[in-house]
């Protein structure tokens, strides 16, 4: 009982908590230990990789292009030539910074993957936490009702209880056995997916989080929405792809103008005469391929439906991102409210156990009366076991969110 009236007196009703510091680096460690190993994390680094390639690629457009023709047969010729943009109508600039957004895009979606998978290790720690919890608290009911089938046997030895009431005690035996086992196997199950997640096979699964959480600092529902607007990877990854849609419709529109380029050629014979010649020549060139018909206006018409589609897309993600917050808020809320109400059913049913218990020997209450008591103490118990899992678990939740649990690994350092 001290320990369930520690938690009253350290809760309060603020909206953000957090666990204590003693236990926060053992979250920190398999948040750190998932960024650095998982595959996927892994994958996402070539991608940046790649993308890079294709940066230094697109900026080799704004310098020369030597090219070399060669033809033979009854004569032969030698052409070479050396040409260098001087104006494509915002082609080459257009195409350099496609490139520069998808860098950037491929880097927010490292940090889209890392925050996917650190929301997967935590929805495991609160399984884990939560299983592990109610194997405790069914434990503690089975220990219970094995006190009470000891006490209701030597009763019936003495003449004065019925078998009926042994039968009683061992369905609830059997019930809270069966209990028991599923809340193991979703311990072994959770222990598993931590293993999986952290790739580390050896893991204990003993970690435990802190399950007293305690006032760290009270923030609006609208200031936390704000910072997860302004930091969610998923958010910034749109805004990316809006200006990668921006740059992609300049592209288009260069189409309808020439491309200006300054040539340097040097040739040497020809494959239409037999007589040598060689010439050498500097000029300016205008070239221009507006495609068939009008293709590149219905091109850019394309671009411009992919901008707005992409605007309405950013719009919906920041509503389904503000709910999925919000939900996440008043979970964290109602379970740090609950825990408190729970903690004092627990002291006033196990008083009320207790008192059924003396009733009982004293023949003033009924078998059933003490079972059904001592069941109900049990169902409170595992309640605050869940609950203490999900104030807990929704506060590095909300953590996460918000981009304050890990850092942007994406961003060139």
């Amino acid at each position: 009982m001290k320990h369930s009236i520690s938690i009253i007196l350290i809760l309060t009703s603020t909206l953000w908590c957090a666990p204590n510091d003693a236990n926060l680096s053992t979250v920190d460690t398999l948040v750190t230990r998932v960024l650095e190993t998982h595959p996927k994390l892994s994958a996402s680094r070539m991608q940046i990789k790649a993308s890079k390639s294709g940066v230094d690629a697109a900026k080799w457009g704004y310098y020369p292009t030597p090219s070399l023709d060669l033809g033979g047969g009854k004569n032969s010729s030698t052409l070479a030539r050396l040409e260098q943009p001087l104006w494509a109508g915002g082609r080459i600039d257009a195409t350099y910074n496609i490139s520069l957004s998808k860098q950037r895009e491929s880097e927010v979606a490292l940090d889209e993957n890392a925050y996917t998978l650190i929301d997967s290790l935590l929805q495991t720690l609160q399984n884990l936490t939560q299983a592990r919890g109610r194997v405790r608290a069914i434990t503690e009911g089975q220990k219970q009702l094995d006190d009470f089938n000891a006490m209701l046997n030597r009763r019936i030895e003495a003449g004065v209880s019925s078998l009926a009431d042994e039968e009683l005690i061992k369905a609830r035996l059997a019930q809270i056995n069966t209990d028991l086992t599923i809340a193991k196997i979703a311990e072994r199950t959770a222990c598993s997916q931590l293993r999986l997640i952290t790739s580390q096979s050896d893991l204990s699964c003993t970690l435990d989080a802190d399950r007293t959480p305690s006032p760290d600092t009270q923030r609006t529902s609208e200031e936390m929405i704000a910072q997860m607007l302004k930091t969610h990877p998923s958010m910034l990854k749109s805004t990316i792809q809006i200006q990668t849609a921006e740059y992609e419709k300049n592209k288009a529109k260069a189409v309808l103008w020439p491309t200006i380029a300054l040539r340097a050629e040097y040739q040497k014979g020809s494959v239409y005469t037999s007589y040598g010649t060689e010439n050498s020549i500097i000029y300016l060139s205008a070239q221009m391929t507006p495609g068939a018909g009008l293709s590149s206006l219905s091109g850019i018409e394309a671009s411009e439906a992919t901008i707005q589609q992409l605007k309405f897309n950013k719009l919906t993600l920041e509503q389904d991102l503000t709910q999925s917050l919000l939900r996440d808020i008043d979970d964290h809320r109602s379970a740090l409210d609950r825990v408190q109400g729970t903690t004092l059913s627990i002291d006033a049913s196990q008083k009320v156990l207790e008192s059924y218990a003396r009733l009982f020997l004293a023949g003033k209450r009924q078998w059933l009366d003490l079972v059904n008591s001592s069941r109900e103490v049990t169902q409170n118990r595992i309640s605050l076991e869940d609950l203490l899992a999900t104030a807990t678990i929704s506060t590095y939740r909300l953590k996460l969110k918000t981009g304050e649990l890990i850092a942007p690994i994406g961003k060139p350092q």
